[in-house]
């Protein structure tokens, strides 16, 4: 592509919608960013929504936005991340008859009827486990609560923002590995992962290769004329794009990104990646690329909880300087499952709790040990993805929204996962910037600075690590 020419990227979230036009010929940097805020729904039964509705208006509210100032001028092409794991209900025409159920439900499921060594040989096909997370699982409790009418299809928040957008039904294949449904090997849906589901193949959208442009449709022609004859590429999983935007290495550099929730990958080649070990799972970043890792439903919005149930200062500042005075001694030990499992977790795990409180702990304090908690949680990650690797990271890419706000976490975090690699990724959009460099084709180096252990205190935080693990273990019970 030219020097001259622009991507629009859509970054669909779970936390908030946002559109940002980069420019190819300078090095991906922003040029323009609208974001739109949504807000998940938790429900009794443990699910975590969105309204379908509300975040089809947020992405229109954004596009509006940028089209009004003329931001959408010389865009040449559209990239999208969404976030994994979502699933929404639509009827024949594409109308919602479900909220959307994001990642972050908590609900309790059944498992399904199958042998160990079925489940086994699923988990390798797919890259997921048999978990809550995923269709496997989901659609079945759907199903039995009647929220699945005749002709009624299954489809991605993603999908259904495109085809809002484009008019065209389809789910790309990076998608749909965060279903627990596609063979990895094959690209295509997995029928025992379908029998176990209970889904019919007419229930599901077509799925596109990852990478496949789709043209535009009435919609755009209608309201963004300057998007209607662009390529719209099909999205890829928000954990793939940070991770490319991460600027990761294939095969040898880990990434740690932290946003609403967080997650520690490493970036493999489909065809050379080894035998998926227990604790991880592997996804699409498109037909040639995996990412392999494990993630966690507590980042940033550990953040947002504190904030808001202790009555922490939204002033950014002002909270940093209230974590910067926190003595040692008035940190708890905290297990930081506030929002419940992901796949590779403990299933045990559904709830947060602190240990060693006293008198001298604060609204701060409490907050320190969650994030503490969380670094622990990714120090296990990073040994455990080695371990998968076969060798040490050359690199541990640090990263995310969450992380890039705070140079207190950055600090802590540095300490915490002990890498002597360590690079700061000090790009905060780095899913926006990971899918544009994927439907650009182009080779993406981000920003680094370094973000070393600090060597003096290595072995306090050695000690914390083994209080930590002690305290998770009398978690899982």
């Amino acid at each position: 592509m030219s020097s001259a020419e622009h991507v629009l990227a859509l970054d669909l979230g779970s936390s908030s919608v946002r559109a940002l036009v980069l420019d190819a010929g300078a090095g991906l940097r922003v040029r323009a960013l609208s974001r739109r805020q949504v807000r998940i729904e938790l429900r009794p039964d443990g699910a975590a929504t969105l309204d379908p509705h509300t975040y089809v208006a947020a992405v229109h509210h954004c596009l509006d936005e940028l089209r009004d100032a003329g931001s959408l001028d010389g865009v040449t092409r559209v990239a999208v991340a969404s976030q994994w794991h979502s699933l929404l209900v639509v009827d024949g025409r594409g109308d919602p008859v479900t909220p959307v159920f994001t990642w972050a439900g908590n609900q309790e499921l059944c498992a399904p009827g199958i042998t160990t060594d079925e489940a086994e040989r699923l988990r390798l096909a797919t890259g997921c486990e048999l978990a809550t997370l995923y269709w496997t699982l989901r659609v079945p409790w759907l199903r039995a609560s009647g929220a699945v009418p005749r002709g009624a299809v299954l489809v991605s928040i993603a999908g259904h923002v495109l085809e809002a957008l484009v008019g065209r039904r389809t789910e790309s294949a990076s998608i749909a590995s965060g279903t627990g449904l596609l063979d990895l090997a094959e690209l295509a849906w997995h029928p025992a992962a379908l029998d176990v589901a209970g889904i019919a193949t007419g229930e599901l959208p077509e799925l596109a290769p990852s990478g496949e442009a789709l043209p535009g449709g009435p919609t755009l022609a209608r309201r963004y004329p300057q998007l209607a004859r662009v390529p719209w590429h099909v999205a890829v999983g928000d954990g793939a794009a940070a991770t490319v935007g991460s600027g990761a290495v294939p095969g040898r550099d880990l990434t740690i990104t932290v946003g609403t929730s967080a997650a520690a990958r490493l970036l493999e080649r489909r065809d050379s990646a080894g035998r998926l070990q227990r604790g991880c799972w592997r996804y699409l970043v498109d037909d040639e690329t995996v990412v392999t890792g494990q993630a966690w439903s507590g980042g940033g919005n550990l953040f947002a909880w504190a904030q808001e149930v202790l009555r922490l200062p939204a002033d950014p500042d002002e909270l940093e300087a209230l974590l910067a005075a926190v003595p040692e001694r008035a940190i708890p030990i905290a297990v930081p499952y506030l929002y419940g499992p992901r796949p590779g977790n403990p299933a045990e795990l559904r709830s947060g709790r602190w240990t060693g409180l006293s008198a001298q702990v604060t609204a701060a304090g409490l907050l320190a040990g969650l994030l503490d908690g969380l670094g622990f949680e990714l120090r296990l990650g990073i040994a455990n993805l080695e371990e998968q690797a076969g060798r040490p990271a050359s690199r541990v890419l640090l990263g995310g929204g969450a992380v890039t706000a705070s140079r207190w976490w950055q600090r802590r975090l540095g300490a915490q996962l002990g890498s002597p690699h360590m690079c700061l990724v000090t790009e905060p959009e780095v899913t926006a910037v990971g899918a544009a460099a994927q439907a650009a084709g182009l080779a993406w180096t981000p920003p680094l600075e370094s973000l070393a252990a600090v060597p003096e205190l290595a072995g306090r935080w050695d000690r914390r690590f083994e209080e930590y693990l002690g305290a998770r273990e009398e978690a899982i019970g």
